[in-house]
Formats: C-alpha cells, sequence, structure tokens
C-alpha cells in the first residue's frame, strides 16, 4: 500500500484536477471575501483599538482633504498590520527574516515525500547578528545559499535532493546589512557581502519597503530590490502584498512579484499567489496557498501551477516548530502532470524583533 493513500483528500483539496486554473479557485475564494465585511464586535474593537491608542498619545496621521483616513491607518495599523507580523513571524517567513532587528536564527530541515516512494530532503540556516552598540542599524547576516533558491522563493513549494548532494551543494553567503533610513511605514537598506563559493562571488543588494492603507479594510505593501552579482549582472525584484484580516484570526493575502535578471534579457519572471492563513490558537496555524508562475519571453506564458495547505505547530517555547505540508505543483515542462508530495518540516526561530 502506497503511503500517498492517506492523504488522497488532501490532494483534491489542492488541485487534483489538471484542467482547474488558478483564477477560477481565486475567484470563488476572493469573491466572498471582497464582498464580506467586518462584523459589529469586530468593529467595536476597532474603535476600542483606536480610543486606546488615543489616550496613549498616539500621533494622528491626516490627509487633506480625506476624512476618516486617521481611523483607518489606526485601525489598520493596530489589526491588519500586528496580526500580519505575529502570522508571518510564526511561520518564518521571509519578510520577518529580511526586516527584523536584533539577533535572529532561523534553522530548518525538511523531508519531502515524493510520488512512488522516494525522499527528498531540503535545508536551510539563516543568521543575523545585531550590533547592540550601532542601535540596530548594522547587522552581519550569514545564511545558505544553493541554485534552488530562486524556486522555492517564487513557487512557494519545498524542493528537495539527495541528502548528500543537498549537503555538498550548499554554499554559504556573508553580508553586512546596514539600515540606512528607517520610519513608521518605510525601510531603505543596503547588504553588500560575500558568496564563499569557488572562485568568491561578490553582490551588494539594495532594499526598500513602504506600508500604505487601501481603503478602510486593505493595506498594501510595495518592496522594492536592486541587486548586482559580479557574476550574473543586475537583478531587481519588485513585490506587491494587498493584505486584510478577516475576523481576529485569518489574514488573506494577494502577493504579486516581478522578477528580471540581466543575464536574461527582455524576459520577467511573474508570480501570483493567493494566501489565507487561520490562527487556531496560540501554537497552531493553518495556511492555505495557490499560485502561479508566468515568464514574458519569448512570449507571456504560464510556466507552473502550484498549491500547498501548510499546518504548523509551535512544539517547544515558542521556537521549535513542527509543520506538515501536502503540496502539488503543476510544471510546463512535464506538460502539467501533477506532481505531489508530503512535507515534513522541523524548524528552529530564534529572535526576530520586528522593525518599528
Amino acid at each position: 500500500m502506497r503511503l500517498m493513500n492517506p492523504f488522497r483528500l488532501s490532494w483534491q483539496i489542492v488541485f487534483r484536477s489538471r484542467g482547474v486554473r488558478v483564477g477560477v479557485l481565486f475567484a470563488l475564494l476572493s469573491g466572498s471575501l471582497l464582498c464580506g465585511s467586518l462584523n459589529a464586535e469586530e468593529a467595536e474593537t476597532g474603535r476600542q483599538d483606536l480610543i486606546e491608542a488615543e489616550q496613549l498619545g498616539s500621533p494622528e496621521l491626516k490627509i487633506p482633504g480625506v476624512r476618516g483616513v486617521n481611523v483607518t491607518h489606526s485601525y489598520l495599523s493596530s489589526t491588519v498590520e500586528s496580526l500580519s507580523q505575529r502570522i508571518d513571524r510564526f511561520f518564518g517567513e521571509n519578510r520577518i527574516y529580511e526586516e527584523a532587528t536584533g539577533t535572529y536564527i532561523q534553522a530548518r530541515g525538511s523531508l519531502i515525500y515524493n510520488r512512488g516512494g522516494e525522499y527528498d530532503f531540503d535545508g536551510k540556516f539563516r543568521v543575523k547578528v545585531d550590533f547592540p552598540q550601532l542601535e540596530e542599524k548594522v547587522n552581519l547576516v550569514i545564511e545558505s545559499d544553493d541554485d534552488r533558491d530562486a524556486e522555492e522563493e517564487y513557487n512557494r513549494i519545498t524542493t528537495g535532493a539527495d541528502v548528500n548532494d543537498e549537503l555538498d551543494d550548499n554554499e554559504i553567503t556573508a553580508a553586512v546589512q546596514f539600515v540606512l533610513q528607517q520610519r513608521k511605514k518605510w525601510t531603505l537598506s543596503v547588504r553588500p557581502g560575500l558568496k564563499l563559493s569557488d572562485p568568491v562571488q561578490t553582490f551588494i543588494k539594495l532594499r526598500f519597503r513602504r506600508n500604505e492603507p487601501v481603503g478602510e479594510k486593505w493595506l498594501a505593501r510595495g518592496t522594492l530590490q536592486f541587486a548586482y552579482y559580479n557574476d550574473i549582472g543586475l537583478e531587481n525584484d519588485w513585490h506587491l502584498d494587498l493584505e486584510r484580516a478577516i475576523g481576529n484570526d485569518n489574514i488573506f493575502r494577494s502577493a504579486s512579484t516581478v522578477h528580471w535578471q540581466e543575464d536574461v534579457p527582455g524576459n520577467h519572471l511573474l508570480t501570483q499567489v493567493f494566501l489565507l492563513t487561520h490562527r487556531i490558537d496560540h501554537r497552531q496555524s493553518l495556511a492555505f496557498e495557490i499560485g502561479n508562475t508566468s515568464e514574458t519571453r519569448p512570449n507571456l506564458r504560464d510556466l507552473s501551477y502550484f498549491s500547498s495547505l501548510r499546518y504548523r505547530r509551535n512544539i517547544h517555547k515558542g521556537w521549535l516548530f513542527f509543520e506538515l505540508k501536502p503540496q502539488v505543483i503543476y510544471r510546463r515542462e512535464t506538460n502539467y502532470q501533477d506532481e505531489p508530495a508530503l512535507v515534513v518540516t522541523l524548524e528552529a526561530l530564534l529572535g526576530a524583533k520586528y522593525l518599528k
């Protein structure tokens, strides 16, 4: 009996039919979300948060000629952004790693069970060391780096390799991150560094992030990153998140990314992801994700569709996490045949104080 049978229902949740398109699922998922509104209890909670903020002397934020923006921004700041931060911190998302101050350590090991009984392994570690005497403006950043990082980042699907290959092929990058400017709504940082390969490669990254409320219930977060590598040249990323809180324990997010590299002129990698998270309690959370990738050269065409359902649990004192994730991906290169896998992950997260 194959191990995959107990998880057949999971695959039905995540794209069992090859003909199903991401847009159809998103229309069903987001239609109810966009039409929904906060109930009276949630609205009252938002008003209470605003009253408490005003009593503490929070600065008033106004836009000339627009009424209610201060209320909207205060509500978003105390609900959407704070809830989003808590969820991303719980799941160890890249956003928290990139924007956290203080010392931060992330170490992860994943065992991947593929169709046919094959096992793969995926591992990563990240260390950010704060220099207290520099008021959290400078960090030493050391992390593992391998050729699959781009696929994992844009497909949001855990990939793997033979355990020995994984250990042999991993390379290390070391960099110093300087926070050039830091405000309530935006941050600018630069990160020069080295990739400890043979030969050693150099790079520098400039990153800008800004938050802005959109309407009464949505929050937008835009990120621009410009990088230069001495082996491949320039590389740019444009990232836009649109998110809203649904009650006190859920976040819906639309994440759009455009990726460009100088060594692939005229081509852009486009990624669209829709994410719905649910906080079960302070120790458990769920995240359901669907999305696709496409490219613009030689013409606009889809590269893959993917989906995953993540169950994550804090198993030891807020720093050790267990994660179970059934996932499936449909790739153009394999004629969109379904590629299901079950990923079991053990992850340690230490530190991560978010930028204020």
